[in-house]
């Protein structure tokens, strides 16, 4: 699976730059817009590979939304982050392993 914006969960297999509004290709339509401001409302980390992987979401502005490290008995276990999480904007700055499913909805 490789990175995808056009869907609910967005999926990513790797940390992305730009930041999502700055991206160019197809998004998820609630998020398409710089304007428009969405929720956050969970994030699973997917077969996180190795004690010590690490995730780290953040917004436009570089501010740490959502962080995670894999521990030895989750290693391979998907982990949920529950939030409600009001931004504008969202980025993938750091993905050691796995797959990140970021749930959002519209405001």
């Amino acid at each position: 699976m490789s990175n995808n914006r056009n869907a609910n969960p967005l999926q990513f297999t790797d940390a992305t730059l730009p930041s999502l509004v700055k991206y160019a290709g197809p998004k998820y339509l609630p998020i398409s817009t710089p304007q428009g401001q969405f929720r956050i409302k969970k994030i699973v980390w997917v077969n996180p590979a190795a004690n010590g992987d690490t995730y780290t979401v953040t917004d436009g502005n570089g501010n740490t939304i959502s962080t995670g490290v894999c521990v030895t008995a989750s290693v391979g276990l998907p982990q949920t982050n529950l939030l409600d999480q009001l931004t504008e904007d969202l980025q993938v700055t750091q993905l050691s392993s796995g797959t990140l499913l970021i749930y959002v909805e519209p405001e």
